[in-house]
């Protein structure tokens, strides 16, 4: 079997998994982000504009 067969097997493999890590880190750092953006306003320590 060629290398190059390998290399297509092992990306067919980890690809998914990796894609689904990047979702997930996604997703995180945007709850973060809202829930810090959410004690900001509520605080009243959010600069509003005039």
């Amino acid at each position: 079997m060629p290398w190059y067969w390998i290399l297509i097997i092992l990306s067919a493999i980890i690809g998914p998994f990796e894609a689904m890590h990047a979702l997930n880190k996604a997703r995180r750092n945007r709850e973060k982000a809202r829930k810090e953006e959410r004690d900001l306003t509520s605080t009243g320590k959010m600069n509003r504009p005039a």
